[in-house]
């Protein structure tokens, strides 16, 4: 396995902790504004609101975005890493076959000299 491979794998295993953390982060700011929020506390829409954002939907936002940053750096970093196996398979089979046919040829020049070397024997038998 290259380095690069060993590489990439770190990355998607930061992404997927960091995927996993900002879900249940996510999750958990939910949950807590699904349950400590009344009904009756919530602002009326009515009234206006504020461009600002409050504290609790900063948080939301961003751990929306580095869940779905981490997600995307997974995908990416996965297929980067099939590509680059599939890759240096292919490549791994065309050096195994050219060195086949390095073989091949080694050994047929073995023969023709050996070929050549009992033709010089059997002259030299004859002179």
């Amino acid at each position: 396995m290259s380095a690069s491979i060993v590489v990439l794998k770190t990355y998607r295993s930061w992404f997927a902790k960091i995927l996993i953390i900002s879900l249940v982060i996510l999750l958990a700011k939910d949950l807590q504004l699904a349950e400590f929020t009344a009904p009756e506390s919530r602002p009326d829409p009515s009234a206006g609101q504020s461009w600002f954002l409050n504290s609790k939907d900063f948080v939301t936002g961003v751990t929306l975005f580095s869940s779905i940053a981490s997600l995307a750096g997974i995908l990416i970093t996965t297929g980067i890493a099939w590509r680059k196996e599939r890759r240096d398979g292919k490549s791994g089979d065309v050096d195994l076959e050219k060195s086949r046919l390095e073989l091949e040829l080694m050994r047929l020049d073995l023969e023709k000299k050996r070929q050549e070397h009992a033709d010089q024997g059997n002259s030299k038998d004859l002179d």
